[in-house]
């Protein structure tokens, strides 16, 4: 049997020698790193801060009179993440 540490499976990237816990973090780094490839910015705790930001100030414009429909092309996002970002910045600020 090969006496291989596990520094050495890091540098090496060997998968087929693996212990699970480096298999599961090769797993986690692979996924990561598609969803960034596709298109992912940024964490789940960020993306929520900007939704709250996108959520205070579609309310301002919405109170202007802008319809979701001109909201929506304005923020070039869908209706769905419009009328999250207005529901959840009006639950935070109550």
């Amino acid at each position: 049997m090969l006496e291989i540490e596990p520094d050495e499976m890091v540098k090496a990237d060997l998968r087929s020698l693996c212990d699970e816990e480096r298999l599961t973090e090769l797993s986690r780094k692979r996924s990561k790193d598609w969803r960034v490839a596709k298109g992912q910015q940024s964490d789940h705790g960020t993306r929520a801060d900007e939704r709250l930001k996108l959520g205070a100030e579609a309310i301002e414009l919405r109170a202007a009179g802008l319809t979701t429909t001109q909201l929506c092309e304005k923020f070039n996002v869908s209706r769905a993440t419009i009328t999250k970002a207005i529901k959840e910045a009006s639950s935070s600020s109550s």
